[in-house]
């Protein structure tokens, strides 16, 4: 009975590699790791085209919200980002302003009293037929970076489109007092306005 000849392995083939078919020149290694790249490609392109819905419903969900709601109402949505109120006038000449220092400037600082880190300037919002002891439902400031409260004033007067803009805060839902409550503060104690609580502030124009 004659032995079985040996297999000479090639050099710088292990068995282990031969087992596997990891050697480039072997038809079913080409075969094998094609079949493979080409699953492969399909499922990355399956899972990026799941990311991509998965992040369209989330950026849908977490977007801006819009709402339309009588002026009187606008104190009662938390919700919206922007909004549009219907029934309402802005009162140009009840603003108020607050003009916060900066940082340094707060306490004992080389940059002096004079520096002036941000304008807050507002206008409140009321019903065309609001008695004046109403609390102001709303504010609307300016979208620009006005630095004087009479070029505010100016913009917002030659503003011709509907009372709508993006939410910059709601008064008494920060914490600390922002900067925007000081300004409407002001307004009321210059003007004998009153705040209503949770009151948007609206970036007037902007959306």
């Amino acid at each position: 009975m004659q032995d079985a000849p040996s297999r000479v392995r090639p050099p710088g083939q292990s068995p282990t590699s031969r087992l596997l078919g990891h050697r480039r020149g072997d038809p079913w290694y080409r075969r094998r790791v094609g079949t493979h790249s080409v699953r492969d490609g399909s499922s990355s392109k399956l899972e990026a085209v799941r990311a991509v819905a998965v992040l369209g419903v989330a950026v849908a969900a977490c977007g801006p919200k819009h709402a339309r709601v009588d002026v009187r109402d606008a104190p009662a949505n938390q919700t919206a980002n922007a909004l549009t109120l219907d029934g309402g006038r802005i009162a140009l000449e009840a603003g108020g302003r607050y003009d916060r220092l900066c940082e340094g400037a707060r306490g004992a600082s080389s940059k002096g009293a004079g520096c002036i880190d941000h304008h807050f300037y507002v206008f409140p919002v009321v019903p065309t037929s609001a008695p004046a002891t109403e609390p102001v439902p709303a504010w609307v400031t300016c979208s620009g970076n006005e630095t004087s409260f009479e070029a505010c004033a100016s913009r917002v007067r030659a503003y011709t489109g509907e009372i709508a803009g993006s939410v910059a805060v709601r008064l008494g839902t920060t914490g600390a007092e922002s900067g925007w409550e000081k300004a409407a503060k002001e307004a009321a104690s210059r003007h004998g306005l009153a705040v209503a609580p949770r009151a948007p502030v609206l970036r007037l124009g902007r959306m």
